[in-house]
């Protein structure tokens, strides 16, 4: 039987890998312990610097009972550190709290200064509920008020249930997508030099409808391609149709057929 003898590794490399670990172990320690010192000094340091000297509220756009609520709410003093000011809690304590606020806009100023801007919440449109009650709602989405009767000079949204509404909160749809359609809707149609919208009709979420002046009931078709059918009804309305002229324009195929059609009221 032969046998056969087993080479053993020498013993000068296993030392040197023992050193290399050792060395890495080292500097991972060290690097470690750095990095936790200079959180430490950052930490402390920022307390001691942020610190907030000047706040200044513009409230300009409200009025002096609501004034007086956004100093009530506001939450911020001097002396607060700034870094652990969260704009977006301020912003929101002070929309929740005060009907006729419908945004806060905040912007620090390193190393001492916070400038707090609030905007006013103006009526953008009634919503006819299904209840026959008009809802009043900022451009927003905030409800402003409830009424039995629809306020001349808004915009009336028909053809949509909201889901939920309380004065001081924002309006629920039960159409997920109809916050989002009104909004770029009014904004488009406001591009466009179509500001005298009077009325928006979603149809129960499938053709869409609108009055313009009071006087001109455009049929968009479906929702989409809006922007395109909103500039050919801007184009319609303030260049080939009179003043006073009154119908029906129909875009629902324009941008499909390059066809749109207007029907006089006689």
């Amino acid at each position: 039987m032969k046998k056969f003898k087993q080479k053993k590794r020498p013993a000068k490399v296993k030392n040197a890998n023992l050193a290399i670990n050792y060395k890495i172990r080292s500097r991972l320690i060290y690097c470690a312990i750095f990095c936790a010192i200079s959180a430490v000094c950052l930490f402390f340091s920022s307390m001691i610097l942020f610190r907030t000297k000047y706040i200044d509220v513009n409230t300009n756009d409200i009025d002096a009972a609501a004034r007086g609520a956004v100093y009530e709410n506001l939450g911020i003093n001097r002396g607060d550190n700034l870094l652990l000011i969260d704009e977006n809690a301020v912003s929101k304590r002070l929309e929740d709290a005060i009907v006729d606020v419908d945004c806060v806009e905040i912007e620090k100023k390193f190393p001492d200064a916070i400038f707090i801007n609030v905007k006013r919440a103006n009526k953008a449109f009634d919503i006819e509920s299904a209840g026959g009650e008009y809802i009043a709602v900022s451009s927003k989405g905030k409800v402003l008020a409830v009424s039995d009767a629809h306020e001349e000079g808004l915009i009336l949204l028909k053809g949509t249930e909201p889901e939920s509404f309380e004065v001081g909160r924002k309006v629920t749809y039960k159409d997920k997508s109809v916050e989002k359609k009104i909004s770029e809707f009014i904004e488009m149609m406001n591009a466009n030099n179509l500001e005298k919208t009077t009325e928006i009709d979603f149809n129960n979420g499938h053709l869409f409808f609108a009055t313009y002046d009071g006087r001109v009931r455009i049929n968009f078709g479906f929702y989409e391609n809006m922007d395109y059918k909103i500039k050919t009804a801007a184009e319609i309305i303030n260049t080939k149709l009179g003043a006073a002229e009154s119908g029906t324009l129909d875009l629902a195929e324009v941008f499909e057929e390059n066809r749109s059609y207007f029907t006089p009221n006689y």
